[in-house]
């Protein structure tokens, strides 16, 4: 398994770290968040997962989540570029 590529970012005060996109997204996701609950009165959109179990702490401000459930675009992709060479091949 290779390890994660990790980016050069600038942070607020000025230090140049170095993170992974996986933790770019969590201090994104975090930061939200937090911000969220500060403002009051508002909702986030969960990305990727249903946040109501992957972030149980944001589950009081999380109106929905978005999936995109790439592994059923990924087979109807498949199925659909397949489909005629298989009918070439094995006529039903």
């Amino acid at each position: 398994m290779t390890e994660e590529r990790r980016i050069a970012t600038r942070m607020g005060d000025g230090t140049i770290v170095r993170l992974t996109r996986s933790e770019i997204q969590a201090d994104i996701e975090a930061g939200t968040a937090a911000a969220a609950k500060e403002r009051g009165n508002t909702w986030i959109i969960g990305v990727d997962a249903d946040w109501y179990f992957t972030q149980p702490e944001t589950a009081d401000i999380t109106l929905t989540s978005v999936l995109k459930n790439m592994d059923i675009t990924t087979k109807d992709s498949i199925k659909t570029a397949v489909k005629p060479i298989i009918s070439e091949i094995w006529p039903p």
